[in-house]
């Protein structure tokens, strides 16, 4: 018979032998356990919940594991790594080892950045990033030229936005995504305007004017989708006056025009009232996206109200439900 530690690790065991039950928080009790008395050989047990779909479940075990490398667990997940089939344990790996700064994991992320899996390689880019900083920047900014899927693209923006606030990273960064913008494949094309867009630096800003008076619509779409989603009100600037250049281009900002309502510096939710109504009073008036009509609804002033009279004016029959609900 088992004594009472052995009959506990093997209960805590059982408990994690199957990923896909929903006893959370006897999972989570059962980490803490192992992790508690084994140390560094919970990672086995901890494995496949560093990458589960669950928040808790796999913060918890990343937060474990963690704590063990540098108790030399670096070198048992580099080995789970190389055994393991599934794309997103593989990815909770190396989101561990960065997280941790492993020198290890530096090496293991770059060797991972030819991944057959895409969801690695975006794990990959970004934890190489994470870990090595500067000198990384090459390699990544070579990965985004390449990108072939989404989840390298992903990869790529959140390692280069990852430092957004870092002045000098902004400066160096920016210069070499306008270098690519030229040469850039039309997969890889919207991540380099998203990524300016985010910079926002007055380079970058500059650089997306000149690509906002593009004659080719299908190319400005996916341009205005992705400065819509810029934290600056200099979009906003910018996003009327390619609205103000014809109806067609009007109709394309439009389209994407209530994201402004709601996206400011510190991400969604960081705006005013009078910055949104700024923006939308102006952009009904080239555009009458019912969207945007809608939301503008849910601004409880008297400048809303004077907006979607306007609106009603035009012919639009739900800023009437618009001037109800305000």
């Amino acid at each position: 018979a088992l004594d009472g530690t052995g009959a506990k690790l093997k209960l805590c065991r059982d408990t994690l032998q199957d990923p896909a039950r929903k006893t959370y928080f006897r999972q989570m009790a059962a980490m803490n356990f192992l992790n508690e008395t084994l140390g560094q050989d919970a990672l086995q047990d901890l494995l496949p919940y560093l990458g589960h779909d669950y928040w808790r479940l796999r913060e918890l075990s990343q937060k474990l594991a963690v704590a063990l490398v540098p108790a030399g667990g670096e070198a048992t997940l580099t080995a789970l790594f190389a055994k393991t089939k599934d794309a997103k344990t593989a990815a909770g790996v190396l989101e561990v080892l960065a997280t941790a700064k492993s020198a290890a994991g530096l090496k293991l992320a770059k060797q991972a950045m030819s991944h057959e899996q895409p969801l690695v390689r975006q794990a990959a880019v970004k934890a190489a990033f994470d870990i090595g900083g500067d000198k990384m920047l090459p390699d990544v900014l070579a990965h985004l030229q390449q990108a072939k899927t989404q989840e390298d693209l992903r990869g790529c923006e959140q390692a280069i936005l990852s430092r957004r606030d870092d002045p000098a990273h902004v400066g160096k960064t920016s210069k070499a995504i306008i270098a690519m913008l030229p040469k850039g494949s039309d997969i890889v094309r919207p991540s380099l305007y998203y990524i300016l867009g985010q910079f926002a630096d007055p380079a970058s800003m500059a650089a997306l004017k000149k690509i906002g008076a593009s004659d080719d619509m299908k190319e400005l779409e996916k341009f205005i989708f992705a400065l819509s989603y810029s934290p600056t009100r200099e979009a906003d600037k910018l996003l009327l006056e390619i609205a103000t250049s014809g109806p067609t281009r009007a109709k394309l900002v439009g389209a994407q025009s209530v994201r402004r309502m709601v996206v400011g510096p510190q991400g969604y939710g960081d705006i005013t009232s009078s910055e949104a109504l700024d923006f939308a009073d102006a952009m009904v008036r080239l555009d009458l996206d019912e969207r945007l009509i809608t939301y503008i609804g849910h601004i409880h002033e008297a400048r809303a109200l004077k907006t979607l009279m306007y609106c009603l004016r035009k012919g639009v029959s739900t800023a009437a439900e618009s001037l109800i609900s305000s």
